[in-house]
């Protein structure tokens, strides 16, 4: 069986949301910035952000384990949700649910054809 899966390397763009469920579960939010191929008009590479989020053991290891700027790579499945804004439109949240987590290498920060297989 297939399943969306999706592997991003980047830079945490911002300071982490962390907090706990009504459960008592860990819940972490967080984005990350990926680099593109794309250049804008004055030859600068364009960045896109993936809007991330992580539960209970995985949530609280990125806590104590990153920080805004640190490289991360993450191995996510995709979300979509749908919801109704306080004007009673419909939209759109896409997020992606992070199942493993690994410390870019030192020479992977520099290099995009890098890989690393040790996820946890």
């Amino acid at each position: 069986m297939l399943n969306n899966i999706c592997i991003f390397n980047g830079k945490i763009a911002k300071n982490m949301d962390y907090r706990m469920t009504k459960d008592g579960e860990a819940l972490l939010n967080f984005t990350i910035c990926l680099s593109t191929t794309k250049k804008n008009s004055e030859g600068k590479r364009i960045y896109q952000f993936a809007n991330c989020v992580a539960y209970k053991n995985t949530a609280i290891f990125i806590q104590e384990n990153f920080k805004a700027g640190d490289f991360i790579i993450v191995q996510t499945n995709y979300l979509q949700e749908k919801y109704m804004n306080k004007q009673g439109v419909e939209q759109t949240l896409t997020k992606f649910f992070v199942q493993r987590v690994d410390f870019a290498p030192r020479e992977y920060k520099n290099d995009n054809n890098n890989s690393n297989k040790n996820f946890i």
